[in-house]
């Protein structure tokens, strides 16, 4: 059974000696066929309007293959909006989940359950 690591295109390391992945899965045994993955495009210009740079590859792991760098957080981390230091635990709550995201999750909620009630409707009607 192999174990398999994940590494950016960018990193330095390559694989020693190894097969490509691709071949390992088809030699596998696997019951799994590449028409019964799906694969998703992903566009260049995303919501955010970033380019997908940080793709992951699989590469297997090696004893004699080095680990990849330790991803280096750039930000700082803690509270991004002012405190006085005394507050609740509903306080910070209330700051993360503010109405927009409890009207989001309820229009959410609402088109599933309409969506499974038409389907439901549908399928009862079919077997009548």
């Amino acid at each position: 059974m192999s174990n398999y690591c994940v590494r950016r295109e960018s990193d330095e390391y390559e694989l020693t000696g190894g097969s490509n992945i691709e071949d390992d899965l088809e030699t596998s045994g696997s019951k799994y066929d590449d028409g019964e993955i799906e694969y998703e495009e992903v566009s260049s210009d995303d919501e955010n309007g970033e380019l997908v740079e940080n793709v992951r590859v699989w590469c297997e792991i090696r004893e004699n293959t080095p680990a990849p760098p330790e991803y280096l957080f750039t930000e700082n981390v803690g509270v991004t909006f002012p405190t006085a230091g005394d507050e609740n635990k509903l306080f910070f709550f209330e700051k993360l989940v503010d109405n927009q995201l409890i009207n989001t999750i309820t229009e959410e909620t609402n088109r599933f359950a309409l969506q499974t009630l038409a389907k439901n409707a549908a399928n009862y009607v079919a077997r009548n």
